[in-house]
């Protein structure tokens, strides 16, 4: 008996060969009818046979294409209308953008070379042999080629190149892996690459372009690579000239670069990697993995990377390659290679030729270039294994656009624009939060943009119009001004201020469905708190629309601001004037700090009133850092912690004593713990012990904030967030201490725990708060 079926699969289902596999599926029940893409999901049209049809239901979603995710399947029966074939239906012209209510993206990520391209790739009987641009349904750019949804070609930047005859051959034949494969191309008919110098001059014919890279890269060179979401600045790792020119010129004086490796074996080579970190390093994601650097590395002195690389640090950021270009430059060398965002310091990555030519001129000495437009900016993602599990510190590349399920659907589209540093913006609707690309830190007009930028394309991609803005509780954050222009533009009803903390909980709480109240441990540099002091180190009880702080860390002084953020020393002068009451204020002076600029510093945190106050977390770790005489000038964001990250000896047992103040809302003394390492110190007490027995203390503060809070509420289960949580020591320690006392311990997976998921937790405070208020 004849059936008909219109079948709707919500999910990742566009640019992963969905469609290619319902049709094989189809053809093998002898069903006609078509597939298509309609706004974000993949619609079926099918009839036939009514026990085929049933079974071609059934096995829909058994054996979907790899990087296919299946959120939800509605189907309907409709009556027969006699299709005389079963094929692949172009989209509609205009579609119900409208967001399904599940948590998935309709685009998924760019993902990288696959085996069967790779082989291709270096195969010289294959038409594609050295192609920089070859892909298939299982591999290649999406996010970052597509400009509107549903995901077709002529959505994309591929547009612009018509596919030739045997491309498209390839494309129509359901039997061929790049059947319906949107972005595929050639030599013949596809991207072409460009060699420029920085005066916009084309120094090799398009044919030679490669190996003069190659050639240039080979004699030290510093090359401008345009990739999938942007360009990188690449030069040979192992050498210590071309790594301190590219510092120079870029101005970074001492934060890591990233490495580029060709396998997993030339990883293994410089650091030690368990079956987990593997896993992530080889992922289709391929993300920038921070690994345990090896002490003696397993290969030649010549191929060993620089130490300017990354400078006296105990881990190295590795990635393997993402793009067949990437492939073609890893194997002629064979050897390492800085690939660093394509950027000036403080700047969004270049993403076209302008761009890159004006960005990268002084930087690089040549730029290779290509002419397929990137449509979104996506710099390249960065994680860390640490407690059982993987931790994204910077979501870009390889994980965006993919969306997180919110436990407590947004009862309206709230849009909120995060924080003033390591920017993203996120756009809730439903029970799907998409989280943009790491946009960076708001300081230069060019990142303000990308800000813009950012905005516009995920909710142009969302197709979701924000009734309710989202922003931090600074006033002079740029992320906060660029959301009341937001609201003034669109006539924006609803603006919503979320405390900073707050917003770092609950980000964790989003991300792992938890909807009642949880003990809240914000560690982190800054934010704003309600009294108008600086927080940054914060126990909570908090659910999605509100918060109780709980306990925090004594306040100290900040003695000039902003300021003391960049001079440890300045932290550790405040510290111990607030913890001997300013009898060893002196012992926090290093040598090169000028009579006037110390005596200033004495008098700031001598004088009540005089400087913020902050109970930061992270300015503690500045100070322990400066006393240690580990660093007393941060030269990047963080660099003072993670110094005293890398001394710390992992295996202490003894930390120094932290001392809670009575009453519902509490200080944690830690005035102890500054004194102990000034001790410690003086004995002669070695670094890396001292610097151990800090993370053990802070560990031991974590634990007792949390039972005391546990006594109080009854509550158990824990959220572990903010940027000190990046200190993998730290948060390891942490949790399994938290775990032995029966707590339930929740960390940030998806969404980085540092100012990157600002905007996620401000999005679903504004949701729950917007549930509240329509319950109300």
């Amino acid at each position: 008996m004849l059936q008909r079926r219109v079948i709707a699969v919500e999910g990742v289902v566009q640019g992963v060969g969905f469609r290619p596999y319902v049709h094989r599926l189809a053809a093998s029940n002898d069903l006609r009818g078509f597939v298509r893409n309609e706004g974000g999901r993949v619609v079926i049209d099918v009839e036939g046979d009514g026990a085929r049809v049933d079974e071609f239901c059934r096995t829909l979603t058994l054996a979907p294409p790899p990087l296919a995710v299946i959120a939800r399947v509605l189907v309907e029966s409709a009556a027969p209308r006699s299709y005389d074939a079963f094929c692949i239906s172009p989209s509609p012209r205009t579609t119900d953008r409208a967001a399904p209510d599940v948590g998935t993206a309709s685009v998924p990520p760019d993902v990288a070379t696959c085996g069967d391209c790779l082989a291709e790739l270096f195969d010289p009987a294959n038409r594609r042999f050295r192609h920089p641009f070859i892909t298939c349904t299982a591999c290649g750019p999406r996010f970052t080629i597509v400009r509107d949804a549903p995901y077709d070609r002529e959505r994309t930047t591929m547009a612009e190149f018509p596919l030739c005859a045997d491309c498209r051959r390839e494309y129509a034949a359901p039997d061929d892996r790049r059947f319906h494969a949107e972005a595929i191309a050639c030599a013949a008919c596809g991207p072409m690459l460009r060699l420029l110098t920085p005066a916009n001059q084309t120094s090799a014919p398009a044919g030679d372009a490669l190996d003069a890279a190659i050639a240039a890269l080979r004699a030290g060179q510093i090359v401008g690579v345009k990739s999938l979401g942007g360009y990188h600045l690449a030069c040979d790792a192992t050498d210590e000239g071309a790594v301190a020119r590219l510092r120079a010129r870029k101005r970074r004086a001492a934060k890591p670069f990233a490495v580029m490796v060709r396998d997993r074996g030339a990883a293994e080579a410089l650091c030690e990697l368990s079956e987990e970190e593997s896993a992530v390093l080889e992922s289709s994601a391929r993300p920038v993995v921070l690994l345990a650097r090896r002490t003696a590395p397993r290969c030649p002195v010549d191929v060993r990377v620089a130490a300017a690389v990354a400078p006296a640090g105990a881990t190295l950021g590795l990635m393997l390659p993402a793009t067949p270009l990437h492939h073609l430059l890893l194997a002629a060398l064979d050897r390492p290679l800085v690939m660093t965002s394509g950027n000036r310091s403080g700047e969004p990555v270049a993403i076209d030729e302008r761009g890159a030519l004006e960005a990268l001129a002084g930087i690089a000495d040549l730029i290779l270039a290509h002419d397929r437009p990137v449509a979104a900016r996506c710099d390249d993602s960065v994680v860390r294994v640490a407690a059982g599990s993987l931790r994204v510190m910077r979501r870009a590349r390889g994980y965006v656009p993919r969306t997180i399920v919110l436990a407590r659907p947004a009862p309206l589209p709230v849009l909120a624009f995060g924080g003033h540093l390591k920017n993203t913006v996120c756009l809730a609707a439903g029970c799907s939060a998409h989280l943009s690309a790491h946009v960076g830190d708001l300081d230069a007009a060019a990142s303000r943009a990308a800000q813009r930028d950012a905005v516009a394309a995920t909710v142009h991609l969302a197709g979701i119009a924000p009734a309710v803005v989202a922003h931090d509780l600074h006033p002079d954050y740029g992320s906060t001004t660029a959301a009341l222009m937001y609201v003034s533009e669109h006539d924006i009803e609803r603006r919503v201020a979320v405390q900073h903390h707050h917003a770092h909980v609950a980000a964790c709480v989003a991300e792992h469905g938890v909807r009642g109240p949880v003990i809240g441990v914000a560690f982190d540099g800054a934010g704003l708190g309600t009294d108008g002091a600086i927080w940054g180190g914060e126990f909570l009880v908090a659910d999605g629309e509100r918060f109780t702080r709980a306990g925090h860390l004594s306040y100290v002084s900040l003695p000039g601001g902003d300021a003391a953020a960049a001079r440890p020393w300045r932290s550790a002068a405040a510290h111990l004037a607030s913890a001997t009451d300013g009898v060893d204020t002196d012992a926090a002076r290093p040598d090169g700090v000028g009579d006037a600029e110390w005596s200033l510093v004495r008098q700031l945190v001598a004088r009540p009133g005089s400087s913020p106050r902050t109970s930061s977390v992270g300015r503690l770790f500045d100070a322990a850092a400066s006393l240690l005489g580990l660093c007393h000038i941060a030269r990047h964001e963080g660099e003072a912690a993670i110094a005293l990250e890398s001394a710390a000896d992992p295996r202490a047992a003894r930390g120094y004593p932290v001392t809670l103040s009575p009453g519902d809302t509490w200080t944690a003394d830690v005035a102890d713990i500054v004194r102990g390492v000034l001790a410690d110190r003086r004995r002669g007490r070695g670094v890396a012990e001292i610097a151990g027995a800090f993370h053990v203390a802070m560990r031991d503060l974590v634990v007792l904030g949390c039972e005391r809070i546990r006594e109080q509420t009854g509550l158990e289960t824990v959220a572990l967030s903010g940027g000190v949580f990046m200190n993998a020591l730290l948060l390891e320690s942490s949790r399994a201490a938290l775990a032995a006392r029966r707590f339930r311990v929740l960390i940030p997976r998806e969404a980085p725990c540092n100012d990157g998921g600002l905007s996620l937790g401000q999005a679903y405070v504004a949701a729950c708060a917007a549930e509240v208020d329509q319950c109300a």
